[in-house]
């Protein structure tokens, strides 16, 4: 029977350190967020019987040494438990926000705001790719408004080289930011309002948990990100910040600091 309990103890260790970041980096994929209230309690309730069951030893345990050792080595293994159940309790806002944030419906679209000329103003995700296809050809645009926090990498660069292919001028006008930056070197020219800024950081995957899988996720997206502003003309030293600011920061450049970095073609005033 106690022997039972210690490997139960031992399986709960590995299923929390192993199986569940992944999970829940799947359910933030898959924009869940009732899986990850799921995750987030099945957790919880692991780290309780764990606990529930150490203390039952502790109560009946023999005086043997190599009894008191088990006992010793299961309490360790219930503390790690109950460490990793307390950081995702203490991450669970950002995780349901980050699922919930990475569902289709967050996606910003374009906007025809005026004849040939589209807006963007917010995330972007695959369904702003998806917006910008269903202009007709005769609708294409003179210009591209943007304003955006970033998003999804494929995505943005989708519309880089739709914009592109079809010569259209960027204007950013505020915050262009992660892959939006992408977007807004992609076209023959590019305007900036005065207090415009650009920011620049690593990729990452658009979950947090910290595993091997979305490590080399985060790898490989800022290496995405440097190959293609780098292929648009960007020059080495704003790629210094794409390499070295960490993805949970973000290090911004104002337009005139671009301009002169001859990035950015033209300052509105």
């Amino acid at each position: 029977m106690y022997r039972l309990i210690y490997v139960l103890i031992g399986i709960i260790l590995v299923w929390q350190y192993s199986y569940l970041p992944s999970a829940l980096e799947a359910a933030i994929n898959k924009s869940n967020g009732q899986l990850v209230d799921l995750l987030e309690l099945s957790h919880i309730g692991a780290s309780f019987v764990s606990l529930v069951g150490w203390l039952y030893l502790l109560k009946r345990v023999s005086s043997l040494l190599i009894d008191r050792f088990m006992l010793i080595a299961g309490g360790l293994m219930v503390l790690l438990e109950l460490i990793f159940t307390t950081s995702w309790v203490l991450q669970y806002p950002m995780h349901k926000e980050m699922a919930l944030n990475n569902h289709p419906s967050t996606h910003s679209v374009f906007e025809q705001i005026a004849p040939h000329t589209l807006l963007l103003n917010g995330y972007i995700g695959p369904k702003t790719y998806e917006s910008l296809l269903s202009f007709s050809q005769k609708d294409i645009a003179d210009r591209i408004i943007i304003t955006s926090q970033g998003g999804d990498i494929g995505s943005a660069v989708s519309i880089a080289l739709w914009i592109s292919r079809n010569k259209v001028p960027v204007i950013v006008d505020g915050n262009c930011s992660s892959a939006c930056v992408i977007i807004a070197v992609s076209g023959p020219h590019l305007y900036a309002t005065n207090g415009s800024k650009f920011g620049f950081h690593q990729g990452a995957a658009s979950s947090s948990i910290n595993s091997q899988h979305t490590k080399y996720i985060g790898l490989v997206a800022t290496e995405m990100i440097e190959t293609e502003l780098k292929i648009r003309g960007v020059p080495e030293d704003i790629l210094y910040w794409v390499r070295n600011t960490p993805s949970d920061d973000m290090h911004y450049l104002t337009a005139r600091q671009l301009k002169l970095a001859g990035v950015v073609d033209t300052i509105i005033d």
